[in-house]
């Protein structure tokens, strides 16, 4: 399995586009070949406004 989490870019229909997502992939090796079986994204949560004494609300 491996793991990614970060900003991606691409583009859809001719437009830029950019998501935080995490992903997960799991790959096993067949007929000594490496097959992607499953992939997974999920989008990475906002973090929460600082107040101004530092402290996350």
């Amino acid at each position: 399995m491996t793991l990614t989490a970060g900003l991606h870019r691409a583009t859809y229909q001719d437009h830029p586009v950019a998501v935080a997502v995490r992903g997960g992939q799991v790959w096993v090796r067949r007929d000594g070949r490496w097959q992607l079986v499953a992939i997974q994204f999920s989008p990475l949560a906002e973090e929460p406004p600082v107040s101004p004494g530092g402290a996350a609300r």
